[in-house]
Order: C-alpha cells, then structure tokens, then sequence
C-alpha cells in the first residue's frame, strides 16, 4: 500500500502552491480571472484539474460526472459543476 493515500497526497499537491509568491505578471493574470468568472475562481479550477490528472480523467465529461459525488464538491469548495 502507498504511503500516502489520495487525499493527503492531494492536499500536498494543493498546500504546496503559494499564489502570493508567483510572479506579478501572474498575479495580474490570476485576478483577471477570478474577475471574469463568478462561480469558480482560480484556486478551485486548479484543484479539479489537479484532481483530473490525479484520477486519470480521460475528457471534460469525465470529470463532470466525477463532481456528482456531492462529498467530492464539498471537498473542492463549490455547490457543483452545472
């Protein structure tokens, strides 16, 4: 068995991102983001991809069907993907 199971390795992953050491350049890029989009910020897109790649999603339905699991959502932050 791995030393480390899904969650704390995912955590690790998340934990270990500092936003306010990245460059200004990406800083600016992050906030416009997060100005054009209402319902997922930077912080929570990154986490559903991270946890695309971690899964082996395959496609964008993949990953759709993926946040049906309600404990899933609340775990990333957010009501759902619809």
């Amino acid at each position: 068995m791995d030393k480390y199971n899904k969650k704390t390795a995912f955590k690790k992953w998340v934990s270990a991102i500092e936003f306010n050491e990245l460059s200004k350049e990406a800083q600016i890029t992050i906030k416009n983001f997060d100005y054009y989009h209402k319902k997922l910020n930077f912080e929570t897109t990154l986490k559903i991809l991270l946890h695309a790649v971690y899964e082996e999603l395959p496609s964008y339905r993949e990953i759709g069907r993926a946040f049906m699991d309600k404990r899933l959502c609340q775990e990333m932050g957010i009501e759902s993907l619809s």
